[in-house]
């Protein structure tokens, strides 16, 4: 019977140490998963901080670079209908004839003063003769009148008379010599022959186009929009790209603004006061000047397409603006990544 009793008494002290046991086994397995779920937490919350910064950086940097594109092409103003303009010299005789002397050629340079066509001179010579003989004629006869006058054996009318026709002769023996001159032409200015059309041995007329010269004086006329001239103003820098030349860019300057729109000045000007009316952005002619000369080995004359690009204000940056876009860009990278965030949660 005590046996037994014994017994008892250690299968009990038994079960309570193994219940000790497992409970102890119990309790650190709880602490390692609220540990562990900590641990992610800190995780995710820095993960979620990293974006935060890095969305914000972004959307930062967006908006500055935004905000300075804006600035630039706000102080500039370019267009591409804009093309170089110049003086053309459009050389005709004076005098009919035929041409005896030609010294000139296609594309050719030439200097103020040089001969460059010759017409036969032989008809304007003879009618000099002429001239000068008539003249000598009338100089003697007036002469000889007023000799006559003193022996009362002429009247004061017909000295009169004498000196007007001595005056006439001299007066058409100046204009023979002039005509003498114009049988030879020659260049009024620097510049290049353009569009010849006259042969040795081709008989010309008064006023006939024979080729045109083209002076190295030439600037830009650009035609801007209405809107695009709000600010822009004579003196302003410009910068000029040639479409023939892309890979120099010219200085110059705004010389003058047209008053009044191409259109307007045009053959036919638009009449809107008939009919259904649609506005159309009228175009502006601005006259733009080099400020340094076209390279020699250039060719570059009239009619050639440009680009230029005038600077009608400052570029600016303001520190006030680029702050507030700074930090408007960290905010809304902020909460891009706190809408991402809750919206991963709830898938």
């Amino acid at each position: 019977m005590g046996f037994k009793l014994l017994n008892r008494k250690e299968s009990r002290i038994k079960r309570e140490a193994i219940g000790s046991s497992s409970s102890c086994e119990q309790e650190p397995s709880l602490t390692t998963v609220s540990q562990g779920s900590k641990t992610e937490e800190q995780k995710g919350l820095r993960a979620f901080l990293i974006k935060s910064i890095l969305y914000g950086l972004i959307f930062s940097l967006i908006f500055f670079l935004a905000y300075l594109l804006f600035e630039y092409f706000s102080s500039y103003e370019t267009t591409d209908d804009a093309f170089i303009a110049g003086h053309i010299i459009r050389i005709a005789p004076k005098v009919a004839g035929h041409v005896v002397g030609y010294y000139i050629d296609d594309n050719m340079d030439v200097k103020k003063g040089q001969l460059l066509i010759e017409i036969d001179p032989r008809d304007y010579q003879s009618r000099v003769a002429i001239a000068q003989a008539n003249k000598e004629w009338a100089e003697t006869e007036w002469k000889r009148m007023k000799e006559i006058l003193r022996s009362s054996a002429v009247s004061q009318l017909q000295v009169d008379a004498a000196w007007a026709v001595k005056l006439s002769t001299e007066a058409f023996l100046k204009f023979y010599e002039l005509q003498l001159g114009y049988t030879r032409i020659y260049a009024p200015e620097d510049g290049r022959i353009t569009m010849r059309s006259v042969e040795k041995g081709q008989y010309v007329e008064v006023g006939q186009t024979l080729f045109d010269i083209v002076p190295p004086d030439l600037w830009v006329v650009a035609n801007y929009k209405e809107t695009q001239i709000t600010f822009m103003r004579p003196g302003q820098a410009a910068k000029i790209r040639i479409d023939a030349y892309p890979h120099h860019r010219y200085k110059g300057h705004v010389d003058s603004i047209q008053r009044g729109s191409g259109a307007q000045f045009s053959l036919l000007p638009p009449e809107n006061a008939t009919g259904n009316y649609v506005k159309v952005v009228q175009r502006v002619p601005v006259k733009i000047l080099f400020d340094e000369p076209l390279a020699s080995d250039e060719t570059v004359g009239p009619g050639f397409s440009v680009v230029p690009t005038v600077e009608v204000g400052k570029f600016h940056v303001s520190f006030f603006w680029s702050i507030v876009l700074i930090l408007t860009g960290f905010g809304i990278g902020v909460v891009l990544a706190f809408i991402l965030k809750n919206t991963k949660k709830q898938r």
